[in-house]
C-alpha cells in the first residue's frame, strides 16, 4: 500500500512539473494560451515649442499577438506623420511644416493611433512665435532728405495679421541714409471720412529718450502692447537734425500711408513707404491681462508743442508728393 501511495505521489510530482516548465514559461508550448496584444505610446503630447520642426514616438507591443496599428490626425495641414501604418513595435516621426501656419500664437492637433478595438492619442503642440511686418520691397527708391526746420514724425502704417486683435511690438527696424538722433513711437489710427484713409491719432507706446540712428538698418527692442488695428509705427525727428531716411515707392498703395508732421500742420505721401518694418509677437491666451502702461509721454519740448496745436485744432494742410 505504501509503494502504491508512494508512486502515485511521484506520478503527481512530474505531472505538475511537466504541466509547470512546458506552459508556464516555454513560450512555444501550443497548448498555452497567449497574451492579447497591447498599444503602449511612450508619450502623449510632444510640445514642439517655437523653433521646433521635428519630434517622434514609440509604438509598443508588449502582449503575444500581433498587434496592427494605423494612424489618423485631426487634420492640421502645418505637419506630418510618418509612417501612418505598421505592425507591432515602432517609431513615429511628427513634422511640422511652419511655412505653412499663417495665424500667429499657440497651434494644436492630435494624433490618433489605432489597432482594433485599441485607441490611443498624442497632442502635438507649436508655437507660431512671430514675425516681421515689412511694407517695403527689399530694395530702397530714394532717401527722404530732411532740412534743418523740420519737426517730423515719420510713420509707417500696420495692419494685424488675420485671427488677431492685439500683439507685442517686440523690435522695431529702420533704415538710414543718414545717421541722426530720433525717438520711437507708435500711434493708434484715424479714420479721415473726408480724405478717405487712415492717419495717425495719438501716441499710445514709445522708447524713452533720444536714440542715435546709424546709417543702415537699425534694430531697436521696444517691448511695445499694441491692442488697435490698424496702428503706425516711427519715429519722431527734432528740429535741426537730419536723419535722412530710405523709402520704397509703392504704387496704388491703399493700406500703406507715410506721414511728416511740420508745425503748421502734416504733409502726405500717397506713393510711398518708409523703410520701418517692425517685428511682432502674439497674445497667447494663457498670458494675464495685459493693459497699456500708464506713463507721461516722453516729448521733446518741440514735439510736445506740436501735439499740444494739433489737439486744438491747428492748421493741418495735405500734400501729394
Amino acid at each position: 500500500m505504501r509503494k502504491q501511495s508512494w508512486k502515485l505521489f511521484v506520478f503527481f510530482i512530474c505531472v505538475i512539473s511537466l504541466w509547470l516548465v512546458g506552459c508556464g514559461e516555454d513560450k512555444e508550448c501550443p497548448t498555452c494560451p497567449k497574451h492579447p496584444a497591447t498599444l503602449y505610446l511612450s508619450v502623449h503630447k510632444i510640445d514642439l515649442g517655437a523653433t521646433g520642426t521635428s519630434a517622434t514616438f514609440d509604438i509598443k507591443n508588449t502582449g503575444e499577438e500581433t498587434l496592427n496599428w494605423t494612424i489618423t490626425t485631426s487634420g492640421a495641414n502645418w505637419f506630418t506623420v510618418s509612417p501612418t501604418s505598421g505592425t507591432n513595435n515602432a517609431t513615429i516621426t511628427v513634422t511640422a511644416h511652419r511655412d505653412s501656419i499663417e495665424t500667429l500664437g499657440q497651434h494644436k492637433a492630435k494624433v490618433y493611433v489605432s489597432a482594433g478595438s485599441l485607441k490611443d492619442t498624442v497632442e502635438v503642440f507649436l508655437l507660431y512665435g512671430g514675425k516681421w511686418l515689412i511694407k517695403d520691397d527689399g530694395s530702397s527708391d530714394a532717401c527722404r532728405y530732411a532740412e534743418e526746420w523740420d519737426d517730423a514724425y515719420l510713420v509707417n502704417l500696420f495692419r494685424m495679421p488675420e485671427g488677431m486683435s492685439d500683439c507685442f511690438v517686440d523690435s522695431v527696424k529702420i533704415n538710414f541714409c543718414q545717421a541722426g538722433p530720433i525717438r520711437l513711437r507708435a500711434f493708434n489710427a484715424m479714420w479721415d471720412y473726408g480724405l478717405h484713409l487712415w492717419w495717425p491719432d495719438e501716441i499710445i507706446n514709445f522708447k524713452p529718450g533720444e536714440l542715435q540712428g546709424q546709417i543702415g538698418w537699425n534694430t531697436v527692442k521696444v517691448n511695445w502692447y499694441v491692442a488697435t488695428d490698424p496702428f503706425f509705427v516711427g519715429y519722431y525727428q527734432p528740429e535741426y537734425t537730419t536723419p535722412d531716411l530710405n523709402y520704397d515707392i509703392v504704387q496704388n498703395d491703399t493700406t500703406s500711408y507715410v506721414y511728416d508732421w511740420f508745425l503748421d500742420g502734416w504733409v502726405q505721401y500717397y506713393d510711398a513707404v518708409f523703410y520701418i518694418r517692425i517685428f511682432i509677437s502674439p497674445v497667447l491666451e494663457y498670458a494675464p491681462k495685459i493693459s497699456p502702461e500708464k506713463r507721461p509721454l516722453d516729448l521733446a519740448p518741440r514735439e510736445r508743442e506740436i501735439m499740444s496745436q494739433r489737439k486744438e485744432g491747428g492748421v493741418i494742410r495735405s500734400v501729394k508728393q
